[in-house]
């Protein structure tokens, strides 16, 4: 049999100083433990010890809250100071105790000055006195015990209450908020003054209260936006590390009469700046704010440097903007524009070392390189998942683009996937359904939808014309003034309106000109306007016009208002037909429309805002 071995006297005196530890820990635990449990039973035999916690000196700190303050702080297992309830303090010492102790946290706030970090030495920086801390406690417990609290502080207690508020880590306290709507030049003053001194202190490794502003909630930001923005433009130089932060504050909190200053301030500080990764952070807020001038920015600035600097420049914006790393932009672009997204992915297809990606290498997580080559991604599946007539035409240029690495054929499944999806109509509401089945229709609440209805019920009247039970088609073919082919048309619409829409002859618009008919949708206020022409009587020319000036340029020029509808009334072709000047030819009413209505596709995919066009017949010519 093997002995078993014996320790060495060195492991037995290791040995037995890990059970005198053991026995001296517990030993000081019970003894805690104890102190507490006479503690506490003193203190609740006491009624005027209780009474006392809730009437804190003015001046310095009772010792029994300070030593509940304790007990209490850790009892609870959140990780931040500021605590709401003194549910722990209840189970421990009774209702009695846990309400004196909350009373006085709350008496103890409002007689005491918080020690701020502007106020230390870089040696205190990264610690917080005892009585902050519970005074932080006790304006929590306040502000958690009722609504509107703040509108009862004074001056100077919201001053107070405002400066508890940075102390607290990870985060600003939640009723922050609350204080800046109630008392907001209080909290207004005290931010600014954390934050203007972080940046001018530019040992600081930490700017917690710049930080925290970034990611508090929207109303700070804008309540100190005005004023950063102010300095931001007086200061040429920051510390490393404050820009983007400061940068977030300003574009989540800017004031609408400001963003021309912060949009002017980033593209000068682009252009000015030959620190590239600072450059790029100033024109990611210009393409936040308005994509279409970043990008024009962004092309000026590349034009004048050499190869290599345009690739440094583009990579850095593209990771600052679309990338997925740490140091990328923390206000992400979303409504941009077709065209800009276009320019944008061919500029980066320009760019002779962009075309090739590059591997991750093996065992790697991640690089700069996978970063920007998911930036150039991103780029492109937000091209091709903007809604639109732009997006469809930008892919299908893109197929001549000679530096597009990306195959025509896939291309062309893009373009077609876009146009499957921009041709399905908005959600139904849950009571669509059921309006459905006892109507046989929907009711259309997008312009786009409604100019579908428009369409379809033009077809409608078509067919009626020639193949209804009373056909109508000789009755139409005999109105020779416009003006009677417009009411026509306009009363047969309102006998077809059903629940889906109205018909209007009546609003007037730019230049106090109205269209010839106006369908609104009876669900929403989207509506339509309807041009209405006799081919016949009009050149290829002035039915162009009346396509190019009045119903576009006219007519679809509002925002909520860019869906119209050309509809041509084909009575039959006279003569040799509709003089094209251009050439010299005759065209055929066939050749005609499909010259329409290719002009008409080509004015909706021009841009994200253009308007959208469609070009109808009603065909009389064979009646």
């Amino acid at each position: 049999m093997t002995e078993p071995r014996q320790a060495s006297s060195e492991q037995l005196d290791i040995e037995r100083e890990r059970e005198e530890s053991e026995s001296w820990n517990a030993a000081q635990m019970a003894e805690r433990e104890q102190w507490w449990i006479d503690f506490i039973s003193d203190l609740r035999a006491n009624p005027e010890r209780v009474a006392e916690l809730a009437a804190p000196p003015p001046s310095g700190v009772n010792s029994d809250l300070f030593y509940l303050w304790s007990l209490l702080n850790g009892a609870d297992s959140r990780s931040r100071y500021g605590i709401e309830s003194v549910a722990p303090i209840e189970k421990i010492a009774g209702a009695e105790v846990a309400e004196a102790v909350r009373a006085g946290l709350i008496a103890h706030w409002r007689n005491s000055e918080p020690l701020l970090r502007s106020q230390k030495d870089a040696k205190e920086l990264n610690s917080v006195r005892p009585i902050d801390l519970m005074g932080l406690v006790g304006v929590s417990l306040e502000a958690a015990s009722f609504k509107g609290w703040a509108d009862h502080l004074s001056s100077r207690q919201a001053t107070w209450a405002a400066g508890y508020a940075t102390l607290e880590i990870n985060g600003f306290p939640r009723w922050l908020s609350e204080l800046a709507a109630s008392k907001p030049a209080e909290m207004h003053v005290v931010l600014i003054g954390e934050i203007v001194e972080e940046i001018t202190r530019t040992e600081l490794s930490h700017r917690v209260t710049l930080q925290n502003v970034a990611r508090a909630d929207p109303e700070i930001a804008a309540l100190l936006a005005p004023t950063l923005l102010d300095d931001l433009e007086t200061r040429a130089q920051l510390p490393c590390g404050v820009l983007s932060d400061l940068l977030q504050i300003i574009v989540r909190g800017i004031r609408q009469e400001h963003k021309p200053r912060l949009k002017q301030l980033g593209i000068d500080r682009f252009m000015e700046e030959a620190d590239v990764e600072t450059a790029v952070q100033y024109l990611a807020v210009v393409f936040n704010l308005d994509p279409e001038s970043a990008i024009r920015t962004l092309t000026t600035k590349t034009a004048l440097l050499n190869p290599d600097e345009k690739d440094t420049v583009l990579d850095c914006f593209l990771s600052a903007s679309f990338g997925d790393s740490i140091s990328a932009s923390v206000f992400r672009p979303t409504d941009v524009p077709a065209e800009t997204l276009d320019e944008l992915v061919r500029l980066t297809f320009q760019i002779h070392n962009q075309v090739v990606a590059t591997k991750r290498p093996p065992g790697v997580a991640t690089n700069e390189n996978h970063n920007v080559n998911h930036a150039r991604g991103a780029v492109f599946n937000l091209l091709i998942k903007t809604p639109g007539a732009a997006t469809y035409r930008a892919l299908l240029r893109l197929q001549d683009e000679p530096t597009c690495p990306i195959p025509a054929e896939r291309l062309r499944a893009f373009a077609e996937e876009r146009a499957i999806q921009d041709s399905d109509h908005s959600p139904w509401n849950p009571s669509e359904a059921l309006a459905f089945e006892q109507h046989h229709e929907t009711a259309p609440r997008t312009p786009k939808d409604l100019q579908a209805l428009v369409l379809r019920r033009i077809e409608d009247i078509q067919h009626e014309l020639l193949h209804g039970d009373f056909a109508q088609g000789l009755t139409l073919k005999a109105r020779d003034k416009e003006v009677d082919v417009q009411n026509w048309i306009a009363d047969r619409f309102r006998l077809i309106q059903r629940r889906s829409f109205s018909v209007e002859r009546e609003p007037h618009v730019v230049n106090e000109k109205k269209p010839d008919v106006r369908v609104r949708a009876k669900a929403t206020d989207a509506n339509v306007a309807i041009e209405i022409k006799i081919a016949g009587t009009c050149s290829l020319k002035q039915l162009e016009d009346a396509l190019e000036l009045q119903l576009c340029r006219r007519y679809l020029r509002a925002s909520d208002g860019r869906y119209g509808v050309l509809l041509l009334i084909h009575k039959g072709t006279h003569g040799k037909g509709w003089e094209d000047t251009t050439t010299g030819n005759h065209l055929s009413f066939a050749e005609v429309l499909a010259q329409l209505s290719a002009r008409a596709a080509a004015i909706a995919g021009a841009s994200h805002d253009s308007p959208q066009p469609e070009v109808a017949v009603l065909d009389v010519s064979n009646c």
